[in-house]
């Protein structure tokens, strides 16, 4: 048993050390200058599934992007719609030549679904600079010019801010807003010191050369998620890696309508961490350091020893965890409701174990 409590302790001291790098991270973060004629030609990739309500918004986004006509060209890839996903892509292409469309009507027996769609699209692409987002996010005018920006600086690849936009009517919708902050702090946290863990690919832009160079998406084949992830842990391997602050970079999308399907989301996301047991070492390490910092908690709630302590290892959790968001959303310039930021925070020692066991065993559903 003391084992157990020194295993947890050293666990939650861990996860407190992680929190500080990350802050100092966020402070590290820079800004870009906006690069000079001429700029390079840029493909802007999106994969889409069954996308027919939230996909024709970003298209008119990305059709309105403050690029030369010239220099960019958008790759939509339908992955097997069963809605009029398609037929909304071909419309776009008949209005705008800057669109290509590439459906695909079958699944590949070597290659996972959306990694599929990506590498086709790709395949299909022209640019040095390759965009992605999701089909039901909405983007800036400015959005591939700041990406290309930070990209100009040296680096290999950039992630973006993505938010989840919330109503102040809506509890749920706020709580996933800070719940989806928290990661990106923390992974502007790492950035900030040159480290690549992971992204997401609601926002990320990298450079032709070095996607090839990783031989794209084969390594990871076979896994249904963690695309964003493997991106950004192989090309920061062999180049740069930045975090984009410039807000007409950011990226919005829509909340997860039932907690079901939010549950399922961070539950796929979580599953992604197996593969940096070997892949990002450091990143696993926090990974699990928070799980036994929250489980921790949720234990000594029922031991007579742990529970007098229990009040102060929240406390100082709740300390660290606050500056690592609230620093972040100063840094990203947008505010953080606070009484949900409370309730989040309150949820963590239950929520984290049961979301880190459930990726461990892969229990999730993916359209």
């Amino acid at each position: 048993m003391l084992t157990v409590h020194w295993v947890l302790i050293s666990g939650f001291a861990l996860y407190i050390l992680f929190t500080f790098y990350f802050i100092v991270g966020i402070f590290r973060l820079k800004k870009y200058p906006q690069v000079q004629e001429p700029l390079p030609f840029v493909s802007v990739i999106v994969a889409a599934r069954n996308e027919e309500k939230s996909l024709p918004a970003l298209l008119d986004d990305l059709g309105l992007q403050d690029y030369p006509n010239d220099k960019i060209e958008f790759i939509i890839a339908d992955d097997r719609s069963e809605d009029d996903t398609w037929i909304i892509i071909q419309k776009k292409q008949n209005q705008d030549s800057r669109f290509t469309g590439v459906q695909i009507a079958e699944l590949n027996p070597e290659m996972t679904p959306k990694k599929y769609a990506l590498s086709k699209a790709i395949q299909e692409s022209r640019g040095e600079i390759i965009l992605t987002t999701d089909a039901d996010c909405r983007i800036h005018n400015g959005w591939a010019r700041s990406m290309v920006d930070a990209l100009s600086s040296g680096a290999g690849i950039v992630v973006g801010l993505s938010t989840v936009d919330f109503t102040n009517e809506g509890f749920f919708d706020r709580y996933q807003f800070v719940d989806f902050l928290g990661i990106m702090s923390a992974n502007a946290g790492v950035l900030g010191w040159g480290m690549g863990w992971s992204g997401s690919g609601q926002n990320l832009g990298y450079k032709r050369v070095l996607f090839e160079n990783i031989d794209g998406f084969k390594p990871v084949a076979h896994l249904v998620s963690g695309d964003d992830m493997y991106l950004v842990q192989a090309i920061s391997n062999i180049a740069p890696a930045v975090f984009n602050t410039d807000q007409n970079s950011y990226s919005h999308t829509k909340p997860s309508p039932t907690i079901k399907s939010f549950i399922s989301q961070r539950v796929r996301w979580s599953s992604n961490s197996k593969p940096s047991f070997s892949s990002r070492p450091t990143f696993f390490i926090f990974l699990l350091s928070g799980f036994l910092a929250n489980i921790g908690i949720l234990a000594g709630i029922f031991s007579a020893v742990a529970v007098q302590w229990i009040p102060l290892a929240f406390g100082i959790k709740f300390i660290f965890e606050a500056m690592v968001i609230f620093s972040g959303a100063r840094r990203f310039g947008i505010q953080v409701p606070p009484i949900t930021f409370v309730f989040w925070n309150a949820l963590q020692p239950l929520y984290i174990p049961i979301i880190g066991l459930m990726g461990l065993i892969g229990r999730f559903k993916w359209k």
